[in-house]
């Protein structure tokens, strides 16, 4: 029997093998980014109701919380991405929900409140320009403000994928019945440590085809 042959040599000769495998396997495993639980609205640290529309928000503030459900640390890049359930306690009414609706302001300005009454819909309307300090950002702008690097390949596909995955659909909320996703907002200023924001939202009550407004007050301390 050759040197070769021996099995002790193969086995010597299999066990480097096996591991450069296992490497190159984990080394060219895909990004796996799971979905954030969905939570009632009780269980949201944030919450408001009126009139049969209950809404609870959670603010992803913490590094790896933002990394571990999206990837990135998003306050880094001065976005804010918020958990939103809304929930329909009314029993006879729908509720229909706009992402042009929702605005983040801040608590001491007012800016979180449309400048005209929550009826008017051009007003209302103009609140939800993408772009505009405190309106909701839609994917594709929210993608191009995140920093990704070219050697990300694939994994940067996902990330942006993600974002429109996990993102609050415009929908009509039945009575009785509960949605959830995240909108995403774009933060200015943020050099203080501490952060008061106030989430200003309208949902259209289909029987009155009457806004319902709600504010919740976040607050969070970046570290």
């Amino acid at each position: 029997m050759s040197r070769s042959d021996h099995p002790h040599n193969s086995r010597r000769l299999s066990l480097p093998l096996l591991a450069l495998a296992a490497f190159g396997f984990t080394g060219c495993a895909t990004l796996k980014l799971p979905d954030f639980p969905e939570r009632s609205v009780a269980q949201q640290p944030h919450r408001a109701v009126q009139d049969g529309l209950a809404v609870g928000v959670h603010p992803i503030t913490e590094a790896s919380e933002a990394k571990k459900y999206f990837g990135v640390d998003l306050l880094a890049a001065d976005i804010l991405a918020v958990a939103i359930t809304v929930e329909n306690r009314s029993t006879d009414s729908g509720f229909t929900l706009e992402k042009e609706r929702f605005r983040l302001g801040n608590v001491a300005a007012g800016a979180g409140r449309p400048d005209k009454e929550s009826g008017d819909e051009t007003a209302a309307r103009a609140l939800g320009t993408a772009g505009l300090v405190g309106g909701v950002l839609v994917s594709p702008i929210l993608i191009s403000l995140i920093p990704l690097s070219a050697k990300m390949g694939s994994d940067a596909k996902i990330i942006r994928h993600n974002f429109v995955t996990k993102e609050l659909q415009a929908k009509t909320v039945n009575p009785g019945q509960a949605v959830h996703g995240f909108l995403y907002f774009q933060l200015a200023d943020q050099a203080a440590s501490g952060n008061d924001r106030i989430l200003h939202l309208e949902a259209l009550e289909l029987r009155t085809r009457q806004y319902k407004s709600l504010e919740i007050p976040l607050h969070w301390e970046r570290k």
